[in-house]
C-alpha cells in the first residue's frame, strides 16, 4: 500500500508539472498588452495606444506546492528528464543510485500545512477594437485549468505517514481540494469618459463558460486515522464530502466533453491622470473584480457524502488505483459499501456547481519618464462559493521600460503572503515571453514551483509613426514612446 501511495504522489507531481501563469504581470500591466490586459482589468482596453489589438496565442502555466520536489532541477532541465523519474525513498530502500539523466523526486518534511496549486491559461484568437474615441469592444477565447489543494495536515507528509507504526493513530485535520477544466468565450465592452482632472474608463467582460471536468474533496472535521497490518485503515467517525463531473464515470477512456455550462463576469474601472510633455500619463489607477461566476455541471456529475457515526475499518486492497478511467465509479461504490454498507448510500445528488477562482485586484501605474513606468498590483482571493478553486493572493512591484518596439519588465512579487519571487518579461515587436519566477527556470535547486508564459500578438504599433502616435493622444488614448 505504501509503495502505491508513493507512485501516486509521484504521478500527481509529474502531471501537475507538465500542465500548461497566473496574472502574467508583464503583459497584463503593459500599455501594449491589449486584449491580454483585459484579463487583469476589463477597463484596460481604453489605454491601448492603437486602434486594435489581436492575440494569436498566449500560453501560460503556474505551478506551486510544498509537498514534494525534484532534486537539483530547473525548468530548462525538466522536459528531457521527466520521463525517467526516480523516487528518493525507493532508491534508498533498494540501495541504489539514480541512473544518469534521470530526475529524482523527494518529499518535504516539516510542520507546515501542505498545499498544491496549478493554473493553466491558453488564450486563443482574440480581438480588441476601438469603435470611436470613447467606446471599445473585445472578443476573446480562452481555455483554463485550475488545481487547488490546501490545508493538507503535516501528518499526511509522505515520510511521517509511511513511517507511522501500525495501530498508532494519526490526527487528520480539516482540508480540501478542487480541480476545474473549462473554456470561455468572452465579450468585452469599455467606455471612456473625460473628467476635470483626469479620464475615467469603465469596462466589463461577460463570459460564456463551458465546463469539461471538475472534482472536489473536503474533510469537514478532525478525526484519527490508524494503519493496520494487511493493508487496512481504520478511523474515528468522519465527515467527508466529494464530487466529480467527469466522463471518467461512464467511459473506459477519457475524452474531452462538455459536461456543464455557466456564466462569469469581470468588471473594472481605470482612472488616468494626464501627464506632462511627452508623458502618456502621470498616473493610471485601476480596480477590478475578476472571475465572478460559476459552472453548473448537469452531465456525468455526482456528489457524495461519507458520514459515519462509529469507527470503521476498510480494506485498501479493494480500493486499487483505477487502471482505466471507467473504473473510477467502481472505486467510489466500493468505498461507500465499506463505510456505509451500501454502494449507493454515499450518493447525495447528481449534479455539481463549482465556482470560479474569484478575486479582487487593484493596480497603480506611475509614469516616471516617457518610457519608464513603475507598477504596483494587488490581487486578493475572494471565497464566494464553498466549492471552487481559490485564486492566488499577490502583491507585486514592477518597473518596466516600454517603447513601441521593445519592452522589458522586472516584477518583484509576494505570493500568497509566504515567499518572494523575482521575474522578468520581455517583448520584441509582437512576441512576448515572461515569468514571475525567474529562478525556477534558470537556477538549479529543489524544483517545486514555476511560472511562465509566451504570447504572439498583432497590432499596428510597429507601423505607427510618431505623428500617428500623437494623433492617438488627441483622440483620447494613450500615446506611448515610438523610438
Amino acid at each position: 500500500m505504501k509503495r502505491r501511495l508513493i507512485l501516486l504522489a509521484a504521478a500527481l507531481a509529474i502531471i501537475c508539472s507538465k500542465l500548461p501563469a497566473q496574472e502574467q504581470l508583464g503583459i497584463g500591466i503593459s500599455n501594449y498588452g491589449g486584449v491580454n490586459a483585459l484579463l487583469l482589468n476589463p477597463a484596460n482596453s481604453q489605454t491601448l495606444p492603437t486602434r486594435w489589438d489581436a492575440n494569436l496565442l498566449t500560453f501560460g502555466q503556474f505551478f506551486d506546492n510544498n509537498y514534494l520536489f525534484l532534486e537539483n532541477t530547473r525548468l530548462l532541465d525538466l522536459w528531457p528528464g521527466i520521463a525517467n523519474t526516480e523516487i528518493r525513498a525507493v532508491l534508498e530502500a533498494e540501495h541504489r543510485s539514480a541512473p544518469a539523466g534521470s530526475s529524482v523526486l523527494d518529499f518535504y518534511e516539516n510542520e507546515q500545512l501542505k498545499y498544491g496549486r496549478s493554473l493553466t491559461s491558453v488564450l486563443g484568437p482574440s480581438l480588441l477594437l476601438h469603435l470611436d474615441e470613447s467606446r471599445s469592444v473585445g472578443l476573446f477565447t480562452r481555455l483554463r485549468a485550475a488545481l487547488d489543494i490546501r490545508d493538507l495536515p503535516p501528518t499526511l507528509d509522505y515520510y511521517r505517514y509511511n513511517l507511522q507504526p501500525f495501530e498508532v493513530p494519526l490526527s487528520i485535520e480539516p482540508m480540501q481540494g478542487s480541480a476545474l477544466l473549462w473554456s470561455e468565450i468572452g465579450l468585452n465592452y469599455a467606455r471612456h469618459q473625460s473628467g476635470y482632472t483626469g479620464d475615467w474608463s469603465f469596462g466589463f467582460s461577460l463570459k460564456w463558460l463551458q465546463g469539461y471536468e471538475s472534482a472536489y474533496a473536503r474533510n469537514h472535521r478532525t478525526f484519527n486515522l490508524t494503519q493496520f497490518p494487511d493493508n487496512q485503515l481504520g478511523g474515528d467517525p468522519l465527515h467527508i464530502s466529494y464530487g466529480l463531473a467527469s466522463t471518467a464515470l461512464s467511459h473506459a477512456q477519457w475524452r474531452p466533453q462538455v459536461n456543464g455550462h455557466g456564466l462569469g463576469i469581470d468588471a473594472g474601472v481605470v482612472y488616468t491622470v494626464p501627464g506632462y510633455g511627452a508623458q502618456p500619463y502621470r498616473w493610471r489607477l485601476g480596480a477590478s473584480l475578476l472571475d465572478f461566476g460559476f459552472i453548473r455541471f448537469h452531465r456525468s456529475a455526482e456528489q457524495h457524502v461519507l458520514r459515519t457515526e462509529a469507527p470503521r475499518v476498510i480494506q485498501i486492497d479493494a480500493l486499487e488505483i483505477p487502471t482505466e478511467m471507467g473504473d473510477v465509479g467502481d472505486v467510489l461504490q466500493n468505498l461507500s459499501t465499506q463505510l456505509l454498507d451500501n454502494p449507493a448510500t454515499s450518493l447525495a445528488s447528481q449534479g455539481l456547481t463549482m465556482g470560479l477562482p474569484t478575486g479582487f485586484s487593484a493596480q497603480a501605474d506611475w509614469c516616471a519618464t516617457p518610457a519608464l513606468f513603475i507598477n504596483a498590483t494587488l490581487v486578493q482571493s475572494i471565497a464566494i462559493q464553498d466549492i471552487a478553486p481559490r485564486r492566488n493572493n499577490l502583491l507585486a512591484i514592477t518597473p518596466r521600460l516600454e517603447t513601441r518596439w521593445v519592452e522589458i519588465a522586472a516584477p518583484i512579487s509576494w505570493l500568497n503572503w509566504q515567499h518572494w519571487r523575482t521575474g522578468l518579461a520581455a517583448r520584441a515587436g509582437w512576441l512576448w515571453f515572461g515569468t514571475d519566477d525567474l529562478a525556477s527556470i534558470f537556477k538549479k535547486s529543489d524544483f517545486h514551483r514555476t511560472d511562465f508564459y509566451v504570447a504572439l500578438k498583432l497590432n499596428p504599433a510597429l507601423f505607427q509613426s510618431a505623428l500617428q502616435g500623437r494623433q492617438a493622444t488627441r483622440n483620447g488614448r494613450v500615446s506611448c514612446p515610438v523610438f
